[in-house]
């Protein structure tokens, strides 16, 4: 029985991944890539796992869990969440980016005890919200689709828009002190930095591309 059974994770993996030269889901963080360490540590505690990959479905070669491609192709992370709440099965659900090795399932324990009431929930953490890593209702659907016929693509104007609970930094850090969860990798430092604090060595490069060319 999953610790939330009432709650869906959908992971949004349709990012570019402009600044590497490799498919950012698949960096190796402590021996396998980040999208398979994620979706490992959501599996047991949600009653589904989604994972959206963008224009086409990726990586079905190492996940599991039912992998979608965007409903509406070129809608960046807001469409991504738009697709992902159209297939989940659960009224409110974790949505979180693939780039977070590091997430706390305090954290979301935190987010999800507040999600009465309200339409989303987010932390705010040094003073700007992350909305990649928050609860999101079924039911902004019909919000989140007039935002992307209007092409107005940015998810905190959602959220401006929406009945979102905003959860100050404070209480985040009672139960991640160093703000570890929305540690996310946007650079090749950023990973090399983030491996050096965690204690580890610098890891042997895995050639996941290779499963990319192979129909991943």
């Amino acid at each position: 029985m999953p610790r939330w059974d009432d709650l869906s994770a959908i992971v949004l993996a349709g990012g570019r991944s402009r600044r590497f030269k490799s498919d950012k889901a698949l960096l190796v963080w402590d021996g396998e890539p980040m999208i398979v360490r994620l979706v490992r540590l959501l599996k047991p505690e949600f009653a589904t796992v989604l994972v959206v990959t963008g224009p086409t479905r990726r990586y079905t070669a190492i996940l599991d869990v039912p992998i979608l491609e965007d409903a509406v192709k070129g809608k960046g992370p807001l469409g991504g969440i738009y697709t992902g709440l159209l297939a989940s099965p659960t009224e409110d659900n974790l949505v979180l980016a693939c780039d977070m090795p590091l997430l706390d399932l305090r954290v979301v324990s935190l987010l999800e005890r507040e999600r009465d009431g309200c339409e989303a929930v987010v932390a705010e953490v040094n003073g700007h919200l992350e909305p990649l890593l928050g609860i999101y209702k079924k039911s902004c659907l019909a919000r989140i689709a007039r935002s992307l016929e209007q092409g107005a693509l940015a998810v905190h104007d959602l959220l401006a828009s929406l009945q979102t609970r905003v959860i100050p930094e404070a209480r985040i850090r009672a139960v991640d002190p160093e703000l570890r969860s929305f540690a996310n990798v946007n650079t090749q430092e950023e990973l090399d930095l983030w491996r050096r604090q965690e204690g580890g060595e610098r890891e042997r490069d895995l050639d996941y591309m290779s499963l990319l060319r192979s129909g991943v």
